[in-house]
């Protein structure tokens, strides 16, 4: 009987196929390893290279609004008493005394002299102003419940103050006398009022030109149908308000105190937790933080370090082995 085909043959070849196998993906595993170390290098180097920093500093965020404000203040008119020539003795802005002579009026016509000279005289003690704008006795503190907002922001955008002409007619308003002793009076109209003018509270001014901010507080505020009416009170103000009617003031509607961050700096982890990545080294370290309050871009926040590296754009932070 004839002997069986040796299997020898195919077993060998069936181990060679498997060793292979076994080489090709051991060296695949390597080369995938390489590839993906090589790869995670050139990730971490691209996005380290992508990150912006900006060192933060302490500081206060303002909210402000524009106020256009109609100027109400104790005050009255002094009037030419005859034609002829205004001579100005007391300067703009300096203080008279009750009944001191504050101008003459030199009559047409009349030689001068004792008969031909008129004297204006203050009838309180005052500031002088030579700028009056015919709506002294209307725009008074005591009226001012009695005011049509409208009308009145209307009238005294229409006002027009007295120039500096020497001849003057009679019945001409040519004095204004100011009691800055009282306080003055910002009226305005508004859409929408922030949530911390609550009545009495205070609200700081800045005024065009001024470097010094004003302390004003909340007088009265009130709804007219779909605005609301405003009325400051300023208890300190200066000779830059005596011939002023309308002014556009900065109102600052908020205002937080801390360390000031670009609000693109700001996460949030999976536990809920707020914070900013801050450069350390090599390193990209979360540092939580708290809000206090945030205005346009930028926010102030508690807990950050003065002069710390934040990180602006911190999407890259994750491909450097940090929380996202």
């Amino acid at each position: 009987m004839a002997a069986l085909p040796s299997s020898g043959l195919p077993r060998k070849r069936r181990g060679s196929r498997t060793k292979k196998l076994i080489r090709g993906l051991f060296w695949g595993g390597i080369l995938l390893f390489l590839l993906y170390q090589g790869a995670s290098r050139l990730l971490f180097f691209i996005a380290w290279q992508a990150l912006e920093t900006r060192q933060v500093t302490a500081g206060i965020l303002e909210k402000t609004i524009s106020l256009e404000t109609v100027v109400v203040r104790e005050e009255t008119l002094l009037a030419a008493p005859a034609d002829g020539t205004l001579i100005r003795l007391i300067p703009e802005g300096e203080r008279v005394a009750a009944g001191g002579t504050i101008a003459q009026v030199e009559l047409a016509g009349v030689a001068v002299g004792d008969a031909g000279v008129r004297d204006l005289k203050a009838p309180f003690a005052s500031q002088v102003c030579y700028h009056p704008d015919g709506l002294e006795k209307v725009l008074q503190p005591a009226m001012l419940e009695k005011f049509d907002p409208p009308e009145v922001i209307s009238l005294a955008r229409r006002a027009r103050p007295a120039g500096e002409e020497r001849g003057v007619r009679a019945g001409t308003p040519v004095v204004r006398l100011v009691n800055n002793l009282q306080p003055l009076f910002l009226y305005a109209m508004l859409p929408e009022v922030p949530p911390a003018w609550q009545e009495k509270k205070r609200v700081i001014l800045r005024s065009p030109g001024q470097e010094d901010s004003l302390s004003a507080k909340v007088d009265r505020l009130y709804s007219l149908g779909d605005d609301y009416v405003l009325v400051l009170r300023i208890d300190k103000w200066g000779s830059w308000w005596l011939h002023r009617r309308v002014v556009t003031v900065e109102a600052i509607a908020e205002s937080y105190d801390g360390v000031v961050v670009p609000q693109t700096a700001l996460v949030t982890l999976e536990d809920g937790s707020v914070g900013v990545y801050c450069l350390v080294g090599r390193e990209a370290k979360f540092q939580q933080v708290e809000i206090v309050g945030a205005v346009e871009e930028r926010a102030a926040v508690r807990g950050l370090k003065e002069g710390s590296e934040v990180v602006v754009n911190p999407y890259w932070v994750r491909f450097l082995g940090g929380k996202s």
